[in-house]
């Protein structure tokens, strides 16, 4: 199944004076909860029922959560290694600096070569912006006609 995407127009961040550029934005098809995952994963021949991968899946996620406060990195084999890094208002002097100026924890991951290889196995699909479907969707509702009344051109949504 490939990777859904529509485009949007936006600035670079790293240069806001240069002129906006169209990229892709993945258009996600489904969210999947928890208990949906563990069926997944148990109906893929595992011997562990949905509820016991569930329970793992949880378990896991809370000891991810402790070793992490605990300023630990965790690596989870081919999913890659889990870390955090800081965020904080910047001191003139290392003498300035206190935790208390620390304001953000953010988790990271480094996703292991099975992961940042994914562009080589995947495969993309063009679909019209969620605004854009929203939209069409809108006109389809009150078109006497039955069209949309919108182009492909249209599909491209600015910021």
């Amino acid at each position: 199944m490939p990777i859904n995407y529509s485009l949007v127009s936006c600035s670079n961040p790293s240069d806001m004076a240069a002129a906006k550029k169209i990229y892709p934005r993945a258009q996600y098809a489904e969210v999947m909860s928890l208990t949906e995952f563990s069926r997944h994963i148990a109906n893929h021949g595992s011997c562990f029922s949905r509820a016991t991968i569930q329970a793992v899946l949880t378990e896991a996620v809370d000891c991810l959560r402790e070793q992490l406060l605990l300023g630990n990195r965790v690596q989870l084999g081919e999913l890659g290694t889990f870390y955090v890094s800081l965020r904080s208002s910047g001191s003139d002097t290392a003498e300035g600096f206190s935790a208390a100026m620390i304001n953000d924890v953010k988790l990271k991951l480094m996703p292991s070569m099975l992961f940042t290889t994914l562009v080589k196995d995947a495969s993309f699909h063009y679909v019209a912006s969620r605004k854009a479907q929203a939209e069409a969707r809108k006109d389809e509702k009150v078109s006497i006609d039955g069209g949309s009344g919108t182009n492909e051109g249209d599909n491209v949504v600015t910021d």
